[in-house]
């Protein structure tokens, strides 16, 4: 058959083949059973909460929120039920992109394959979250705006701020673009853009206490200087686990270069213009966010982007978008066979105590293929959802969905992370931690804030106290008292608890820690052990190992295994430890700090590694481990898919130079 017979039908089964992958690829993070019940507290008559009586936004994405509701009330568990449905809404968006766009059949083959490649594409058409909802917003906006119907694609673009607020500044070239002519209209315009999400804030202002989400206060709470490093390590790390989002990005860039970004005078050449603004717009909120947990979730607005670029910049001559296509296919080809890693290797196999992908650079990791034992659609030992059992204080939990969601509705639920508990979201992380799961010095009973009674003993605590009881627990909404509070609350800095310094003293790196108030699980312990290690890539697998120990003195020391066999750093119960280290001692690497306690079973108990020092760019070695990570797991089909498509694009190539 001709390739100009074959070229219309390829996009039908492009289309097919993404939305069968996103199917089978299919999961549930536990971050999303934490919208689920707010979900089934909404329905309850509590409001939009997670504990019941507590006016704290635990969730990022009203809109999302509100359709999990609708399906909920239907009947319908969200768990597995969001999964199912949040194929059909990926499945809706893609079908607004394939039509908006069907007159490119050659761009939609070649864009569609490269997203079919893509983990965070395909990973993130589900999981639970607001992203399948956030790719159909944005592809009915695409739809509205090459149909030549600019009003329409601003009522879309208007829903993706209310669907999360940190779309806002993505949105807003296409909203540009879709703006009428004049100024009065171009206000009015990014007005209505931003008033769902202005309403939002109003309300959640007075409803919640708080203008933003409380994830948001607990994650942005290092600053922008301690989180831009770790923000550029990963949208590196996101890139280099992704061909396909590798091959988008590349491939968008390389045509706006060419030549799309001087073709403003044509639709497609304005969408395009639009579409490379949000992509930069995109990679550069990831970076200035500290990135995230979970691998390629931030990445995701600006793959989309990158989509769109590629549609709209093609060529409507088909040798021409023939030639590109071949080169981006090439591309997608090349990329796969050197990350040996493809999406069409499912995981369904992957068992509890099988190992995952770490970034442990970064913080992030393959989120998917550590709930897909249990929370995937097609899971081999799915949740058993058990009650857990009511206690007179809050549960206390690190990973806060499985207890809120399977738990009674009832039982109060909080977690170490401050995602649902605001004085801890107010509390400044150790420097370095996980993106989004900073480690906080958690104080003692920390969760009695709601008690007006209680004292830690702190003064800026018991302030802090105050005004939350005031902002989240006050039955009264409408009170000068409460407005000030607020007011507070929106103007106080994070509280440092000032457990571990490092300072840069030119030729050393001072460290000061106090181990008591870093390792609660044992109050009292009368002698902490403090575990310091130095963090070489080159000499890590995928896992947390660290064969190299700081000692007292500062000097190295090898280790065998994850604790080894060289003793940790003993500091009694009120003391502090204070080291002084000569930088040509330590090494160019980050050090990596554990605190542990012998509790009264004799049993040491170590709390999480954290990275208490990191020079400047300190992952840019871990970089060529995480692009061929691939072929240490399973690289046959990334190996044979990449083959094919480049001996595809060859096939391409060869036959658009034999045309007369």
């Amino acid at each position: 058959m001709r390739l100009d017979r074959l070229a219309p039908r390829l996009p039908a089964a492009v289309f097919i083949a993404l939305v069968a992958l996103a199917a089978l690829r299919a999961w549930t993070c536990d971050d999303a059973l934490i919208t689920f019940r707010v979900a089934g507290q909404v329905l309850a008559g509590e409001g939009p909460v997670f504990n019941v009586g507590e006016r704290v936004q635990v969730f990022t994405h009203p809109l999302w929120l509100m359709f999990l509701t609708a399906i909920a009330a239907l009947g319908v568990p969200l768990f597995p039920g969001a999964m199912w449905a949040s194929v059909i809404v990926f499945a809706a968006g893609l079908a607004a992109i394939f039509f908006a766009f069907r007159d490119k059949p050659v761009a939609l083959a070649t864009a569609g394959t490269m997203l079919f490649f893509s983990r965070a594409g395909v990973d993130f058409a589900t999981g639970g979250l607001e992203t399948p909802l956030t790719f159909a917003l944005f592809a009915a906006a695409v739809h509205a705006l090459r149909s030549d119907h600019p009003r329409v694609a601003l009522v879309w673009l208007a829903l993706l701020p209310l669907n999360r607020l940190d779309l806002l500044p993505w949105a807003l070239p296409f909203a540009i673009l879709a703006l009428p002519r004049g100024s009065k209209g171009s206000l009015l315009g990014l007005a209505a853009v931003a008033a769902p999400a202005a309403l939002w804030i109003a309300f959640s202002t007075v409803y919640f206490g708080d203008p933003l989400p409380n994830t948001a206060n607990a994650k942005l709470a290092e600053g922008f200087g301690g989180r831009i490093g770790q923000g550029l390590g990963y949208v590196v790390a996101s890139l280099a686990s992704d061909a396909g989002a590798m091959a988008l990005v590349g491939c968008a860039t390389a045509l706006m270069a060419a030549g799309g970004r001087r073709s403003g005078a044509t639709r497609d050449g304005k969408i395009a213009l639009a579409a490379a603004a949000s992509m930069a717009i995109g990679l550069a909120y990831a970076a200035w966010s500290g990135g995230d947990f979970m691998l390629g979730r931030f990445l995701l607005p600006a793959v989309w982007a990158a989509t769109l670029v590629v549609l709209a910049a093609f060529p409507g001559p088909a040798e021409s978008s023939v030639r590109i296509a071949a080169a981006c296919v090439a591309t997608l080809g090349g990329l796969l066979f050197i990350t040996g890693e493809s999406t069409t290797t499912l995981w369904l196999d992957v068992e509890p105590d099988s190992p995952y992908r770490t970034w442990e650079a970064v913080g992030a990791l393959d989120e998917r293929r550590e709930y897909l034992p249990w929370y995937g659609a097609f899971a081999r030992h799915p949740i058993d959802p058990v009650d857990e059992p009511r206690t007179a204080t809050p549960h206390i939990a690190s990973a806060l969905g499985r207890p809120g969601y399977f738990g009674e509705r009832r039982q109060p639920v909080v977690d170490l992370f401050a995602l649902a508990d605001p004085l801890l979201a107010r509390m400044k992380p150790l420097a370095n931690s996980r993106p989004g799961h900073g480690y906080r010095p958690y104080p003692r009973e920390f969760w009695r804030w709601r008690e007006s009674g209680f004292s830690f003993a702190d003064a800026r605590l018991d302030r802090l106290s105050a005004d939350l009881r005031l902002a989240h627990l006050s039955s009264e909404l409408w009170t000068s008292e409460r407005a000030r509070a607020i007011a507070r609350l929106a103007s106080t800095r994070h509280i440092d608890p000032g457990v571990v310094t490092t300072t840069d003293e030119g030729a050393r790196i001072r460290i000061d820690l106090n181990p008591a108030a870093i390792f609660r699980p044992w109050d009292g312990a009368e002698l902490y052990q403090v575990w310091l290690r130095r963090y070489e890539e080159k000499d890590l697998g995928f896992g947390v190992r660290f064969p190299v120990a700081i000692g007292a003195d500062c000097a190295p020391h090898a280790v065998a295994g994850e604790l080894g066999d060289f003793p940790a750093i003993a500091v009694p119960r009120g003391n502090e430890l204070s080291l002084a280290c000569d930088k040509a001692a330590l090494g160019d690497t980050p050090i990596v700090m554990r605190v542990g306690a012998r509790g009264p079973d004799g049993a040491m108990r170590y709390d999480e590694p954290i990275p208490i020092f990191r020079p400047s760019l300190w992952w840019l070695g871990a970089v060529g481990k995480w692009l061929t990570h691939g072929w240490s797991e399973r690289p046959l089909a990334a190996a044979i898919e990449g083959a094919l498509l480049v001996a595809l694009a060859a096939l391409l190539g060869w036959r658009t130079r034999r045309r007369p």
